[in-house]
C-alpha cells in the first residue's frame, strides 16, 4: 500500500475525501505499508510515528522502540546524504511484517554525487577518530551503527533510476515495547 504523508481517499474507507484527520492512520491497513515524506526535518518525528504505530497495529508491540530508533536514523541519512534532502526532495517508509518480526526500509532519491558511496558504520563511534571526543564533532557518524546494533540484518539496495533503499530487519521477542 502506498501513501503519502497523508490519507488517500482510499485510504479513508469509503468516506468523502477530506473525511479522515490528516495524518490519521487506516484502520486495519496490512503490513506492508508504504508512505512518502517531505524534505523536512519533522517529517523524522513523522516516520517514526508511521512505524512504531503500524507495528502496533499488528501486535508487533516489541519492536516498536527498536524500529523507531532504525527509521529515524535512516530518515535522518536520506536528509544529509542524499538528495532527498534538497529543497522539494522526499524520502519513503516501507514497514512490512516477516516471518520473524519485521523489515523496515527508508528509500531516498539517490547520492548528490554522480559517484554514490556506500553506507559507513563506524566500528565504536565514541572513540572514532574522525567523531570522538576531541574532534569537535558533536553530531554524526552514529546512525548506523545504531542500526546495527537495533538489527539483526541491514543492508542497502541501489535502484536503475539512482536512488537508494537502506533496510533493517528486526527480530520479535525483544524486550522493548
Amino acid at each position: 500500500m502506498w501513501q503519502d504523508d497523508r490519507p488517500s481517499p482510499a485510504t479513508a474507507r469509503g468516506k468523502a475525501p477530506g473525511a479522515t484527520p490528516p495524518h490519521a492512520p487506516a484502520a486495519s491497513a496490512a503490513l506492508p505499508q508504504r508512505r512518502r515524506f517531505p524534505a523536512t526535518p519533522s517529517s523524522i518525528r513523522r516516520a517514526r510515528a508511521f512505524v512504531v504505530e503500524a507495528l502496533a497495529r499488528h501486535d508487533l508491540h516489541g519492536l516498536r522502540d527498536g524500529a523507531g530508533i532504525i527509521v529515524s536514523e535512516l530518515a535522518t541519512n536520506a536528509l544529509r546524504h542524499s538528495r532527498s534532502g534538497r529543497r522539494g526532495g522526499h524520502y519513503s517508509v516501507t514497514v512490512a511484517q516477516t516471518a520473524t518480526g519485521a523489515r523496515v526500509e527508508v528509500t531516498d532519491d539517490g547520492p548528490w554525487s554522480t559517484r554514490p558511496t556506500a553506507p559507513v558504520v563506524r566500528a565504536n563511534p565514541i572513540t572514532d577518530p574522525e567523531t570522538g571526543p576531541g574532534t569537535g564533532i558533536g553530531e554524526g557518524g552514529r546512525g548506523l551503527f545504531l542500526v546495527a546494533a537495533y538489527s539483526v540484518e541491514w543492508g542497502t539496495t541501489r535502484h536503475t533510476d539512482g536512488r537508494r533503499t537502506v533496510w533493517a530487519g528486526l527480530r520479535s521477542g525483544g524486550t522493548d515495547g
